[in-house]
């Protein structure tokens, strides 16, 4: 590959990059806490799936692992990142009882 074929293939990740990131944010507009902690988890294991060739896939998916970008998928981390998130708060709301106690 010449290096300027290379220079530009970096450019377009990073360009991709930006816009990625720009794009997650801005489904984080607005939602409570919550809410923003299962988006976030979502579109990171979204993003980590998407990383994988269509080969590694099909072995993950052999393999039990569940692609996230299903909506059952999407419906399960959701349910597990908010009783997460939930429980950080009862730990957090409990650790500030005893220490005003």
């Amino acid at each position: 590959m010449s290096a300027e074929t290379t220079e530009f293939l970096r450019q377009h990740d990073v360009v991709k990059n930006y816009l990625d990131k720009i794009s997650d944010e801005s489904a984080l507009v607005g939602l409570s806490d919550r809410e923003k902690e299962v988006t976030k988890a979502v579109q990171d294991l979204t993003r980590e799936w998407e990383k994988n060739t269509p080969a590694v896939k099909e072995w993950l998916a052999s393999m039990g692992i569940v692609d996230p970008t299903s909506e059952a998928a999407k419906q399960k981390i959701a349910e597990v990142t908010g009783a997460l998130y939930d429980n950080k708060q009862a730990a957090e709301a409990n650790k500030q009882a005893i220490q005003e106690w």
